[in-house]
């Protein structure tokens, strides 16, 4: 494969306004030749031969100083265009002509400026080059922008280039997160031009990116396909200071209760930063805080809030930053009600006063201001989208889930659902056994369960409880003498387990064994507790510390700080409409454009969703009254905030992971081309001929004045 040497963009505009200002000086050249005087007695002959010789002398030097000026403006003209020049490979001329899909970038960083210039327009420009070094009647061309979902520019590879370069033209950059594999993958699998014979055709595709770190270290290629990077934009780290991670915890508060707004606070710089951050809800700039941050360092800031009144709360954490801005400002929404909705999975009659499922609704709803809205699920009737509908769940009476119950468990507690399961009899035992056999991967369960099964003890064995961790944030209201009286209770029916090396124990058996233990699970967590609480055979039931035992542990295993409650630029938007309100249709987004509204499931509000939004913030929606019905947040992705550059050999190294097989040996034959800005040197070169003029110039006025007093 040869190598062509291409300086590319230089604009035809700069040109001419170059060719302009060289006309200055050859005017002045021309205003300033002098003509001889005419001398009529013969005496002066000789002094007319002599300044003959002087005046050729003079023209050649004056001719050279109207060169190197010209020069020297025409190089400073094209400097301020900023051309680059590269060594671009060419493959083998085939007679049937190529293929080539450019790839554009059209994430968040692309629209950053550098050098007089946002990086966005000069990957255009680059696509424009390309486009215009191909041979229409044998070469085809496609677009491709890489967004959170990637797009091409024409359905198929064209030879009409004129369409795609306007295509390129009409382009606008996003402020969405780009998926470069799924973009390389779809400029593999774009359609070929039907009128000629592709099958046999090479295909190249150039991806034009900037060297963000945040775009580079999820790439991960189809094997197979000639990649060419150009790589553009800034080769040094610029400072930024980002908001990322907004939360509120809980995502869904209870009123009167103080729920966290929260958000990372991130430096990426050489030098230590001290930012105020401001919190404003619903617009009201309530609380301020000025963090300290230390170099390439973070730091999470948080705000209480307490609310009065239920319903739905938009709140911005924002920093003024005088560099990258589209990363100031993080949104997130608080959904505030009067009590948090608790699925109770169970086969059991809720009416039983002999069943611990009785007990619980009890001590779950205890009167009218009870924190949680208890909601009985049979276990046929799980799904993961239901689930997702509430704060905790807890499984009790339920005996064997069968496989599609178990799946929807997994999944929902995977993206954050808070579960304490109560292992109450032996289909209960044998149902986590199946549970944990789902993925054994990713399944991180507290306990590891014995292999003798559930168990029946006499009242002269009973299964007494040992001093638990009544310290731990699930059992802090347990200290002191309320925990001295929770180990006073006796359990009949026991399911036997030691803790696994991911869970912890916070209340155990005085024979050994976890009564209560909990572990992360995914984005959820999930506790055990290892005994039939029914009131004949286990005594905690009847004590006035089971209603407050039970209310901190679904407390604690409810969603945190980690439940995202906001949205993506560039991912679909699904939010549940306020609580106690009858919608009606259509639903807006407060101007003209309607917005599907999908049913609630289980008693949940109907949930609105959207087409992804376009920039960072709040959206609020409305129904056909004018009521306002629901209010979603979307934020810049978190990768799009990373403003360090990672070095092109660091790129190409990353880019040949063992499954680019075929991509090339080497780095240079990956990147293919590294344009080298050329303006610096230009400069120099006018800095050269200024110089060189000078020297000219100084020699003509020494001689000039010679000849003056000969």
């Amino acid at each position: 494969m040869t190598s062509l040497a291409v300086i590319a963009g230089v604009s035809v505009g700069w040109i001419l306004a170059g060719t302009a200002a060289a006309a200055l000086p050859v005017i002045a050249h021309l205003l300033a030749r002098r003509g001889g005087r005419a001398v009529l007695f013969p005496a002066v002959w000789f002094v007319m031969q002599a300044a003959a010789e002087y005046a050729r002398r003079r023209r050649l030097r004056d001719r050279l100083l109207l060169a190197l000026r010209l020069l020297a403006i025409l190089l400073l003209a094209v400097a301020f265009d900023r051309p680059t020049w590269s060594a671009r490979p060419v493959p083998p001329d085939e007679k049937d002509g190529r293929d080539v899909v450019i790839i554009l970038d059209a994430s968040a960083s692309m629209s950053r400026t550098h050098l007089g210039r946002s990086i966005w327009e000069t990957a255009c420009g680059e696509a424009r080059q390309i486009i215009s070094e191909l041979d229409p009647s044998r070469d085809r061309a496609g677009v491709v922008f890489a967004t959170t979902t990637s797009r091409t520019a024409l359905p198929r590879l064209t030879g009409n280039f004129d369409a795609l370069t306007r295509a390129v033209d009409d382009a606008e950059v996003t402020l969405e997160h780009a998926d470069l594999s799924a973009a390389i993958a779809l400029a593999a699998s774009t359609p070929g031009d039907d009128s000629i014979e592709s099958a046999e055709r090479a295909r190249r595709i150039v991806l034009v990116s900037d060297r963000s770190r945040g775009q580079w270290h999820d790439v991960a290629p189809p094997s197979g396909v000639d990649v060419t990077l150009r790589l553009i934009g800034p080769e040094r780290t610029t400072p930024n200071l980002a908001i990322v991670d907004a939360t509120v915890s809980p995502s869904r508060p209870v009123v009167g209760q103080a729920a966290i707004f929260s958000a990372r606070i991130v430096n990426y710089g050489e030098a230590p930063r001290s930012p105020t951050i401001t919190c404003a809800v619903e617009g009201r700039a309530d609380q301020q805080r000025t963090a300290s941050i230390s170099a390439d360092g973070a730091t999470t800031v948080s705000f209480p809030v307490t609310f009065s009144q239920p319903g739905q709360y938009a709140a911005t954490l924002s920093l003024v930053d005088e560099r990258t801005t589209y990363d100031d400002v993080a949104a997130v929404v608080a959904d505030a009600r009067s009590s948090r909705r608790i699925a109770i999975i169970t086969d059991a009659q809720s009416g039983d006063p002999e069943s611990g499922l009785y007990y619980l609704l009890t001590a779950l709803d205890p009167g009218e201001r009870a924190t949680w809205s208890p909601t009985l699920l049979p276990p046929r009737d799980l799904s993961t989208e239901l689930l997702a509908t509430f704060d905790a769940a807890v499984i009790i009476n339920a005996g064997m889930l069968d496989a599609p119950s178990l799946d929807a468990l997994h999944g929902a507690i995977a993206v954050g659902l808070g579960v304490l399961w109560i292992i109450d009899s032996n289909p209960a035992h044998v149902a986590m056994g199946t549970f944990e056999a789902i993925d054994p991967r990713s399944i991180a369960l507290p306990v590891v369960l014995g292999d003798a099964g559930f168990q029946r003890l006499t009242s002269r064995d009973a299964a007494r409880l040992s001093r638990g961790s009544f310290d731990a944030p699930a059992l802090r209201l347990l200290e002191g003498g309320a925990g001295e009286s929770v180990l006073e209770t006796a359990a009949l029916r026991v399911s036997p387990a030691s803790v696994s090396d991911t869970g912890f124990e916070l209340i155990g058996f005085d024979s050994g064994g976890p009564f209560l233990a909990w572990s992360r699970f995914g984005d959820g967590r999930i506790a055990t507790m290892h005994a039939d609480v029914a009131p004949a055979s286990c005594s905690l039931v009847k004590s006035p510390l089971f209603p407050v035992l039970l209310h901190e542990i679904a407390a604690f295993v409810a969603p945190g700080e980690h439940h995202r409650t906001s949205s993506l630029v560039g991912e679909p938007i699904l939010v549940r409409s306020r609580e106690g309100i009858t919608l009606q249709p259509p639903v807006t987004d407060g101007e003209t454009r309607q917005v599907a509204v999908l049913p609630g499931i289980a008693g949940a509000p109907p949930r609105i969703q959207d087409e992804p939004a376009k920039a960072p913030g709040i959206l609020r929606y409305f129904d056909a009254d004018g009521q306002p019905v629901a209010v979603a947040a979307a934020n810049i992705d978190e990768r799009e905030t990373d403003t360090r550059v990672l070095s092109a050999d660091e790129i190409a190294a990353r880019f040949q992971s063992p499954s680019l097989a075929g991509a090339g040996d080497a780095a240079a034959s990956v990147l293919g081309t590294r344009p080298i800005e050329l303006w610096p040197w230009l400069i120099v070169g006018v800095l050269g001929l200024l110089l060189i003029e000078s020297l000219v110039a100084n020699r003509r006025r020494i001689s000039s004045e010679s000849e003056d007093d000969a």
